[in-house]
């Protein structure tokens, strides 16, 4: 789409530059009377026409190719800022999946151990963010259910977790676990 919008603009400029200026234009007349005997007519029309031709035509690519590429930052800007965007939207899913799993989990799985109570809840939280992410993982150009889709979800769970601005549920977090294994 980019790409598409970028090749009309540079034709478009291209066109600009083998555009004609009309050469009638309205002629400025200069009449005397006194010594000379004949009417003097200077056309300052004609000369402006040509002027504005030969710029237009001397410049306009390189105009064109300047805006060119001032349109595909912009455009380029535009997308990186939306796709920022989703992946937030998504952490945030993520986020929330994690603290409902959590709150499910412990309480299912009582008296295992953290690694199984972490497990479930990576699985649960997997599972909730397919659903109510859905739309978002489509935006970013993953099916939801696909194996990229989840190893990507477990990345950005294991970032959550290490992440000590994140707000994760304690039982899961790493000093959490430490503790229940009295490591300190």
């Amino acid at each position: 789409m980019i790409k598409t919008l970028l090749i009309i603009a540079t034709l478009l400029c291209a066109g600009f530059a083998q555009a004609q200026v009309p050469t009638q234009t309205p002629s400025t007349q200069i009449t005397t009377t006194a010594p000379v005997t004949s009417d003097t007519t200077i056309s300052i029309g004609t000369i402006a026409g040509q002027v504005l031709t030969w710029l237009a035509a001397a410049f306009a690519l390189p105009i064109g190719t300047v805006l060119t590429v001032w349109l595909y930052r912009l455009m380029s800007l535009a997308g990186v800022q939306i796709t920022e965007a989703m992946r937030t939207q998504l952490q945030g899913v993520i986020v929330n999946g994690m603290n409902a799993s959590a709150a499910n989990v412990t309480e299912r799985l009582k008296g295992q151990g953290p690694v199984a109570i972490k497990s479930a809840i990576i699985a649960d939280t997997i599972k909730y963010t397919q659903v109510h992410g859905a739309e978002t993982i489509q935006a970013l150009g993953l099916d939801p259910k696909s194996g990229a889709a989840v190893e990507a979800i477990k990345a950005r769970i294991e970032t959550a977790i290490v992440d000590p601005m994140i707000p994760t549920p304690a039982v899961i977090t790493p000093t959490a676990v430490q503790k229940i294994n009295g490591i300190k």
